[in-house]
């Protein structure tokens, strides 16, 4: 008896503990509807509940008891919980009184910038360090409009031309460079002006006021790296487009001697080579590249310059020589910059396949599918295989890998508990508190997924977690494949979009557009924000200007207005009606067609009759906008994940391979 009363007392803790985590459960459920509802003053009561008897929750409902009481008109605790969205500008709402000193640091580094921003707005602002913030880092009224009855400081409205150069509106910040006193600048300060002054009037195509800025940084300004490099790359670039080569020569030699282990040397030392093979200087040029193989092996520009030294060799029809020059190097496993990955891989088996080795040329093509399937070059890959009665290899996902679902550390996070509790939200919330390594960064991608915010968890995969989302996970992911694929090319409109594209089917008499098309657009242009408004006045999930639209929006009820291209209704239709356009346009060309979505038709139909190349490859690697160039290769890419993840694993679109002209 006694030793069952011991045992009943020693487990009596952890019941209690189980007890209050179901209580909490429930409790922040109930919490979560009173918010949503609009009664703060319960979920408050609730949510600090959950905080008192959950270690799990502590956090999340602390942040979120303290929000609601503050919303609720009272004060809030303020104690103190990790850096949820909003904390900063809580902190700075409850002390009542137009905020001090912390703001600046807040407004320039920290998450709460926008919300901030948003609050000021409210204020009645009277001190002139506030003022000057406020003009830098929030508002968009041109000084004109200006309400206040204080003139910005220098070093604000150096702040301001940065956002708004940011927001590719480079008219405005030029307007806010020329206004600035230099003399109440800092000669750091200074620095800084004169090399935004380069890009932005650059970008206002005064390329000659642009050299001379970045010139005068490159003189003066050797204290400040920063800086003082960027301007003598785009010197060295400048001069390279000009044909003075002694110039860009010695721009970048100054910039590989001076700065070798900055991130720009191994551009610097690409561009040497290009000088190099201007001047027909094959010795130099392979220097060069054995800089960089040597030197920067994991920067971004090795793969990139072995296809520049060697790629005339394969476009002289040289394709021995292409081989064994390729072959010869020691190069890594694997191509980390997305948009060359696979090229080598892929010319080499074109080579091979002039020269008649077949099963040389497979084992290339078959390694540029397995290596990098969702890319342009796989897809390539995939189909030259499919049409000479090759298999392509199956993508290889390991059927162990570990769900999601199971335990782990991981799932007892309180963002784990919030999904199964089926309130993605507050998971999503909740992932703010889970750290960098890669499986919680998966954890994080999945929350928000799940909440709906895909401009979130697909730039987590994209941008954050190294390797490729089809690679099997670290240990500490709980994530599945198919679900990883899911959160690196959501498709949250893939039923209106199919509807659409089956709609101008029916008009048009074929399937000129298979859905993944428009959703490989949808993700590059919008991340899938449907109200998202871009600077230049690009409208919704697939970025319309309002011109374009309104010549696309016959089957829509009404017209194509701004605010209805903001919703998914209106701009999916008119979107996919404009991709048909374009599909007559170009015989149906998937590479065509999104090189023109991006460039305009106009644009395309001038490079096609301006290039020789009828190989699609080549033509792409030609295209003049390099930013065309790059988002054409991402959504190619794309395009091959969304027909796989739409069950298409063998039928892909064989247009892709076509020649770029007829």
């Amino acid at each position: 008896m006694r030793k069952l009363l011991l045992l009943i007392i020693f487990l009596l803790p952890s019941v209690s503990f189980a007890n209050d985590e179901i209580q909490a459960d429930r409790l922040i459920q109930k919490a979560y509807a009173f918010e949503t509802a609009g009664n703060w003053a319960a979920a408050a009561y609730l949510y600090q509940r959950v905080a008192s008897l959950s270690p799990t929750y502590r956090g999340l409902a602390t942040f979120k008891a303290d929000r609601a009481r503050l919303a609720a008109g009272n004060r809030p605790v303020l104690q103190e919980v990790p850096p949820y969205p909003g904390r900063d500008l809580m902190r700075l709402q409850a002390a009542g009184v137009e905020p001090g000193d912390e703001l600046k640091a807040l407004l320039e580094s920290g998450p709460d910038a926008e919300l901030i921003c948003a609050w000021m707005g409210t204020l009645q602002l009277t001190k002139a360090a506030n003022l000057d913030l406020y003009y830098a880092h929030c508002t968009d009224a041109e000084l004109s409009n200006w309400p206040y009855q204080h003139t910005p400081s220098a070093q604000a409205r150096l702040m301001r031309a940065h956002r708004m150069h940011g927001q590719v509106r480079f008219n405005a910040a030029n307007a806010e460079i020329e206004a600035i006193d230099a003399s109440k600048l800092s000669a750091e300060e200074h620095c800084d002006m004169e090399f935004r002054k380069g890009r932005t009037v650059y970008r206002l195509r005064r390329r000659d006021d642009a050299e001379a800025a970045y010139r005068w940084v490159r003189d003066n300004c050797s204290a400040y790296p920063g800086v003082h490099i960027r301007a003598l790359y785009a010197i060295g670039k400048r001069r390279f487009e000009k044909s003075d080569l002694d110039a860009s020569e010695a721009a970048f030699k100054a910039l590989v001697e001076t700065y070798p282990d900055r991130s720009h040397a191994d551009d610097g030392w690409f561009y040497l080579a290009r000088v190099a093979r201007e001047r027909k200087d094959r010795k130099a040029e392979l220097a060069a590249l054995e800089k960089i193989l040597k030197n920067y092996r994991d920067g971004d520009m090795l793969f990139e310059t072995v296809w520049e030294v060697h790629e005339s060799i394969y476009r002289a029809d040289d394709f021995k020589g292409f081989v064994k020059a390729i072959e010869a190097l020691d190069l890594p496993d694997h191509d980390n910059r997305y948009y060359s990955q696979g090229r080598l891989e892929y010319f080499l088996a074109a080579a091979l396949t002039k020269m008649k080795q077949p099963d040389r040329a497979e084992t290339y093509l078959q390694r540029a599918w397995k290596m990098y399937p969702f890319s342009f070059y796989g897809y390539l890959a995939r189909i030259r295989m499919l049409e000479t009665g090759l298999t392509p290899a199956p993508i290889e996902v390991s059927p162990d890998a570990p769900n999601w679902k199971s335990d782990g550390s991981l799932n007892q996070t309180a963002s784990a508990r919030l999904l199964r509790l089926g309130l993605p939200e507050l998971a999503a919330d909740a992932s703010v508190e889970l750290g960098d390594s890669d499986g919680e960064k998966w954890w994080k991608a999945m929350a928000h997924h799940m909440a709906g915010r895909y401009h979130v968890s697909h730039n987590i995969v994209r941008r954050q977690i190294p390797g490729r989302p089809w690679h099997q996970p670290s240990e500490t992911s709980l994530v599945v494949m198919t679900d990883q694929w899911e959160l690196a090319w959501p498709n949250p409109f893939g039923d209106r979009v199919k509807k659409a594209v089956d709609a101008e089917a029916a008009q048009f008499g074929t399937k000129a557009v298979d859905a993944a098309l428009p959703t490989a657009i949808m993700r590059e242009e919008s991340s899938f924000i449907e109200d998202v408004e871009s600077y230049a006045g690009a409208l919704g999930l697939m970025q319309l200007m309002p011109r374009t639209a309104l010549a696309h929006d016959d089957d829509v009820s009404g017209a194509a207005t701004p605010e209805r291209l903001k919703t998914a209704e209106v701009n999916v239709r008119v979107g996919v009606d404009h991709i048909y356009w374009l599909a007559k346009r170009f015989d149906g060309h998937p590479v065509l067609m999104v090189a023109a979505y991006n460039a305009g038709s106009g644009a395309v139909g001038k490079w096609l009759k301006r290039q020789p190349n009828d190989e699609i490859a080549l033509f792409v690697e030609d295209i003049p906008y390099l930013q065309t160039r790059d988002y054409t290769k991402r959504v190619i890419g794309s395009y091959a994940a969304y027909q796989w993840m739409n069950g298409n694993h063998q039928d892909w679109d064989r247009r892709v391979v076509l020649p770029a002209k007829k």
